[in-house]
C-alpha cells in the first residue's frame, strides 16, 4: 500500500528510533527513560498534546489532526517558512478528519 503523503511517522519523532510507543520501553521491568517533548506539543498551560487527546479518549485521526491544530504555527521546518508550515499542518489536520469521516461512512 502506498502512503499518503500526510502519513504520520510515529517513530519520526520518537528519541529511542521507534522502539517505543508513548514512553513505554522495549522491556516491562526496564525503568521508563524521560523523553522530553518538544515545546510545540506543550500549550501554555502546561499540558501536552497527548494528555489533551488522551483524556478525551479520542480516535487515531481525530486525535493526530487535534495534534497537528495544537502545534500549528509553533513547529518550525527547515526549508518552509512558518506561514506555509502553519497552512500545512491545517492541511495535515483535515486530512485525518476526512480519513475518519471515511472510516466512519464505511462502517457497517
Amino acid at each position: 500500500m502506498t502512503k499518503s503523503k500526510h502519513y504520520y511517522d510515529y517513530a519520526r519523532n520518537c528519541s529511542c528510533g521507534g522502539a517505543c510507543l508513548c514512553r513505554m520501553t522495549e522491556e516491562a521491568n526496564e525503568e521508563v527513560k524521560d523523553i522530553s517533548i518538544p515545546s510545540y506539543y506543550i500549550g501554555n498551560n502546561g499540558y501536552e498534546a497527548r494528555e489533551v487527546i488522551s483524556g478525551f479518549d479520542l480516535s487515531y485521526n481525530v486525535g493526530t489532526a487535534t495534534t497537528y491544530l495544537l502545534r500549528c504555527g509553533k513547529k518550525k521546518e527547515q526549508g518552509m517558512t512558518d506561514k506555509d508550515k502553519h497552512i500545512e499542518d491545517i492541511e495535515k489536520a483535515m486530512n485525518h478528519l476526512r480519513f475518519e469521516l471515511e472510516r466512519l461512512r464505511d462502517e457497517h
